[in-house]
């Protein structure tokens, strides 16, 4: 049930970092990516359960795909736009 709430949480997010532009892009393609492990490890774990333990090992590697948005938060922080100079001061 975890990992349901957690890809419902990863892919709008991998959405909207793409489409943003606070963000380089490949951090919203490596949140999908994360996502669709997740919805894989959920899926065999009902259908498959018998082979969860050979799919993990090979999802595993793409949980961390979500570190590089921590990381690129912590370092960096979300690029917000300047104020256009044309606007008129206020009075």
């Amino acid at each position: 049930m975890t990992s349901i709430k957690t890809t419902a949480r990863l892919f709008p997010f991998g959405i909207l970092t793409i489409k943003s532009g606070f963000f380089p892009k490949a951090l919203g393609v490596l949140l999908m990516v994360s996502g669709f492990a997740y919805v894989v490890s959920c899926v065999t774990s009902v259908v498959f359960p018998a082979h969860l333990q050979t799919v993990s090992q090979v999802v595993m590697p793409l949980y961390f795909a979500e570190l590089p948005m921590v990381f690129w938060l912590l370092v960096m922080g979300a690029k917000v736009p300047q104020v256009e100079a044309q606007l008129s001061p206020v009075r």
